[in-house]
């Protein structure tokens, strides 16, 4: 079996990526929602010095009072919901 390149692999992971990421969206319109959908890249910060953060590649986020120019600010992890 031949081995799959990098590109291959990257471009089949974006594939996958948004059509969840469009999955997502479409559930939480049908069902009014008021969470927001991002993919990466996104900063999720868990710490309020920002000295540690993930960047998921898709983050769930519901409270938008997190949510500001440089990602989103967690006081804990179910705060936000990387995916």
């Amino acid at each position: 079996m031949p081995a799959l390149s990098q590109e291959k692999l990257y471009t089949n992971h974006q594939r996958i990526l948004n059509f969840i990421n469009t999955e997502i969206n479409i559930y939480i319109r049908n069902n009014s929602g008021s969470c927001e959908v991002f993919p990466a890249p996104f900063s999720v910060f868990l710490f309020a010095d920002n000295s540690k953060y993930l960047e998921p590649d898709i983050s769930v986020i519901c409270d938008k009072s997190k949510i500001d120019n440089k990602g989103c600010r967690c006081k804990r992890i179910p705060d936000c919901r990387p995916i």
